[in-house]
């Protein structure tokens, strides 16, 4: 049977397709259509050995689409749309049986950023051709052994005075102070701050809390708690009186923080105080390392911050290697020394 090609209709100034007895719009962009249109092709046929690669990951990210959150299939976009088309450029119509780790590793050569970015490239294309592997369309993964750069730890701990410079540069009436301190007060994630609404405050005695539902949380798995201690909840009682609809966290124009407002916030407190690595996530580092150098316990650390256990809450330990007092504490504590001092 012959494969239906993209066709350009004047009358609308869109591209279509014709699949089966439906015509599938694919918009006036021609790049873009052309690129929907592998997608949905590779999507409606079984992957086999003779797959093209740029189909394969068409349909890995048309599943990622379907099945994970709108920021999880974002960010395999941001690495496997570029590696399709450097596939379809270079090496044209190549098979899953033909490609081989030298050939992402060129295509690694050709990419801008930093070892972090291109460690991430290498985990989605790894990932795109592993979830082959486990459906049992392709018997192995044909990149596998591909080498990648070393990612650098993102976890910064913010020391007390280089906190209280940042917030020093934050006027009180601005709301930028809202959003900040919410932060350092709850450990929540960026994102989920920004998304926070007044239906999410479950205003419940001794158990004030944000609560996202399945839907609306970090991967659609499991419903997201955020505990409120009485700054936070502040935050959030003053808040919700004053935007009963929509997000709490907004500008002083009363529009709601985007991603990159807050980033440019975060650069301008950066350069003022000359901290290199002072950004969003590093308030939400700060507020695991100091839960933990408290003696919070990981397990309930990770349900506060969000974790579904506690392993990613240890690598936050990197950070308390550096605390030699806490470390010491810890080791008493352990092997029962600071009960015997009591006792003597």
């Amino acid at each position: 049977m012959r494969e239906p090609k993209p066709f350009f209709r004047k009358s609308t100034q869109s591209w279509y397709f014709k699949l089966g007895k439906k015509f599938i719009p694919l918009g006036a962009d021609k790049e873009k259509a052309f690129q929907k249109y592998h997608a949905l092709m590779a999507a409606s046929q079984p992957t086999t050995p003779d797959t093209r690669v740029e189909d394969l990951l068409g349909k890995y990210l048309t599943w990622c689409k379907a099945h994970k959150a709108a920021g999880t299939y974002k960010w395999y976009s941001r690495y496997l749309v570029p590696l399709q088309a450097y596939i379809q450029t270079n090496h044209g119509k190549m098979t899953v049986a033909n490609i081989k780790p030298s050939h992402v590793a060129d295509w690694l050569d050709t990419l801008g950023g930093g070892d972090n970015y291109k460690n991430g490239a290498i985990r989605a294309a790894m990932r795109a051709f592993n979830w082959a592997v486990k459906r049992q369309d392709i018997a192995a993964n044909p990149i596998k052994g591909v080498e990648r750069p070393q990612a650098t730890a993102r976890e910064v701990y913010i020391e007390p005075a280089q906190w209280d410079a940042a917030i020093a540069c934050v006027k009180p009436a601005d709301p930028f102070m809202d959003f900040i301190v919410f932060l350092k007060e709850s450990g929540c994630r960026p994102q989920e701050c920004r998304a926070i609404e007044k239906r999410h405050f479950k205003p419940m005695k001794n158990q004030e809390q944000i609560a996202f539902p399945v839907d609306e949380s970090k991967g659609k798995r499991y419903a997201r708690i955020i505990p409120l201690n009485l700054k936070a909840l502040a935050i959030i009682q003053r808040l919700s009186l004053k935007y009963p609809e929509g997000k709490l966290f907004r500008g002083k124009h009363g529009q709601a923080w985007g991603i990159y407002s807050i980033a440019k916030r975060f650069a301008v407190i950066r350069k003022k105080i000359g901290l290199e690595k002072f950004h969003a996530y590093a308030v939400r580092h700060t507020f695991i390392t100091d839960a933990l150098l408290r003696g919070v316990d990981p397990v309930t650390l990770a349900h506060i911050v969000g974790h579904k256990d506690a392993a990613m809450i240890l690598k936050i330990y990197q950070h308390l290697n550096l605390n030699r007092g806490h470390i010491r504490k810890a080791l008493g504590l352990a092997t029962g020394e600071d009960e015997i001092k009591e006792a003597m």
